[in-house]
């Protein structure tokens, strides 16, 4: 699947797990604010808990997608607040 975002929104960002043992070297740890979201959206989606989510703060993200292989049927996900 594509997803194609048409608009990110405010405050939306790529996050892992973040860096646990390297604060020792000046690096914070930083990842996902919710980590147990994080892993609950992985596990609906079929993924490891190491891949990286999509986290979003505020409103006005726009995004559609569109399935790869044999069907080609475009979907569009509009979520409104």
């Amino acid at each position: 699947m594509i997803l194609h975002v048409e608009n990110p929104g405010m405050l939306s960002s790529i996050q892992d797990r973040g860096r646990l043992f390297y604060r020792a070297y000046g690096l914070p740890t930083a990842g996902v604010m919710d980590r147990r979201s994080a892993d609950i959206a992985n596990l609906l989606v079929g993924n490891g808990d190491d891949v990286a989510t999509l986290e979003m703060t505020l409103l006005g993200q726009l995004f559609a997608s569109k399935a790869v292989g044999f069907w080609q049927l475009p979907v569009q996900i509009l979520a409104q607040n």
